[in-house]
């Protein structure tokens, strides 16, 4: 079972994205459930709807961009950014069948890149709504 925790500060406080149990819905698609925190008061369903999966890929996963201003969420079904001085959700383009296609992730400058078996995605923060 994977064990790491993401936290990450905003000025409205600590979010901690606590990875949860492996589920295994259909035959191969490996998720774990999770449950987004901030400070004390569960707010999962607001960010993650009624589908509270990531992959269970996770080891290259970096949640935190360096200026500290962006929370990466490789939701299983519509993966996300949440800007962590607005707590905006900003949906990212389709990451498909990221159950067995993500591989991880990192920021570069303004950059997100997202790394998949079925190409990078590579999505600018500045860009105006975001």
């Amino acid at each position: 079972m994977h064990t790491n925790n993401y936290q990450c500060t905003s000025p409205s406080g600590s979010f901690n994205l606590i990875i949860g149990e492996y589920h295994e819905p259909n035959n191969g698609r490996e998720l774990f459930g999770v449950k987004l925190m901030l400070e004390e008061c569960d707010v999962t369903e607001q960010y993650f709807g009624n589908w509270p999966f990531v992959p269970i890929h996770l080891d290259q996963y970096q949640a935190l961009s360096p200026d500290e201003q962006w929370m990466y969420i490789p939701k299983e079904d519509g993966h996300f950014v949440i800007h962590l001085p607005s707590l905006q959700k900003v949906d990212l383009p389709s990451l498909p069948f990221a159950a067995i296609n993500f591989m991880g992730n990192y920021f570069e400058e303004k950059m997100l890149i997202v790394k998949s078996r079925a190409g990078d995605l590579r999505i600018d923060l500045t860009l105006e709504g975001y």
